[in-house]
């Protein structure tokens, strides 16, 4: 087993999936380069799966979100401030 911490493109809407390795361990989201992207410890040969995040602009009314965690918040070039929660 070989791991590496990987990084995958976030998009600033309210749902993204993101196929992942299994049991990848996100580190955080930051917002590099005019875009948001998710930091994660992955295992190389592992399996990949589809992870689901949703992103929030604050201000806005949020959904239920029992079913999610939060996961991190990035501010972007022009100052908007966006929220990132994962389904678990």
């Amino acid at each position: 087993m070989s791991k590496q911490i990987w990084k995958f493109p976030l998009e600033a809407q309210t749902e993204n999936k993101i196929e992942m390795p299994m049991d990848a361990e996100v580190l955080c989201v930051k917002y590099l380069g005019g875009a948001a992207v998710v930091y994660a410890i992955c295992d190389t040969e592992a399996e990949k799966v589809a992870r689901e995040f949703q992103v929030f602009p604050t201000g806005v009314e949020l959904p239920d979100l029992s079913n999610f965690t939060f996961v991190d918040t990035f501010i972007t070039g022009s100052r908007l401030v966006f929220h990132v929660f994962e389904r678990l």
